[in-house]
């Protein structure tokens, strides 16, 4: 009987150990969120003639260099030459540098965050031809860091790309860099092709400029609003924020500057 029970056993542990195992939850496995690339009409062509740091770059709009900085995204600093760089800037601006120096992007703009506080022009880059979405880029290297109350604007793939990043120590997230080669000069870039453009090729037309937000001054106060804050009275005058940011601060209450205030 004894010796039964133990074929038994050895029997039963066999089966175990080769047992089919259950296909895991599909909930559960981690999905990389896919970025839905806008149509090209309805964004512009233009040529990255410079860039500033990691996060920074000068674009050609009709002819004139207009500083553009990636919306959501922030890189250390880059000063050339200077005494005490901030961590990892250099390594920040040499890779957005390898990635869009001298290219044509196409900007896509979000029209709740069209400017950044300092007034300048913000938006998101996709690299022609193959519309690689530069900002996420820069944060799946690990060279930027993902600023979620910016714009919700391919908020879920850049935080899953910084998560990922930051577990693996990329970039910012890592050791200070090694040694950089510098980059080679920038040359003039020919005219790209029409065959090398996901649309035929046309003269990019500039996007109709949506209206300027307004913010709202109190007759005494020193801070601008938004029209549901409660500081707002009828007698509030009602200004572009960019006139209000001039001489007045933002509301600590209402938040104006932040997307959706």
């Amino acid at each position: 009987m004894f010796w039964r029970s133990g074929v038994v056993a050895v029997c039963a542990c066999v089966m175990g150990a080769f047992a089919p195992v259950a296909e895991p939850d599909s909930a559960a496995i981690d999905l990389c969120p896919t970025v839905v690339i806008p149509e090209t009409g309805s964004m512009r062509l233009c040529r990255v003639v410079g860039v500033v740091d990691g996060d920074t770059v000068l674009l050609d709009f009709d002819g004139t260099a207009t500083r553009f900085e990636l919306l959501a995204i922030n890189a250390p600093e880059y000063i050339e030459r200077d005494p005490s760089p901030r961590a990892h800037a250099r390594e920040s601006w040499f890779a957005l540098k390898s990635l869009v120096g001298g290219e044509w992007v196409y900007v896509h703009r979000d029209p709740a965050v069209l400017e950044d506080a300092a007034g300048r022009a913000t938006g998101f880059l996709f690299r022609s031809p193959d519309m690689l979405l530069v900002n996420l880029e820069m944060v799946r290297q690990g060279h930027a860091e993902h600023q979620p109350k910016r714009s919700v604007m391919f908020a879920d793939s850049l935080s899953w790309w910084q998560r990922h990043a930051v577990e693996a120590e990329k970039g910012i997230w890592g050791d200070e860099p090694g040694v950089l080669v510098d980059p080679a000069p920038e040359v003039p870039v020919p005219e790209p092709m029409p065959e090398l453009l996901p649309v035929p090729k046309v003269v990019p037309t500039a996007i109709a400029p949506t209206p300027e937000r307004t913010v709202f001054l109190t007759k005494s106060g020193s801070k601008y609003h938004t029209k549901d804050c409660r500081y707002y009275s009828p007698g509030c005058t009602e200004v572009p924020i960019s006139e209000a940011r001039k001489e007045h601060e933002p509301c600590k209450v209402c938040k104006p500057d932040q997307p959706g205030g």
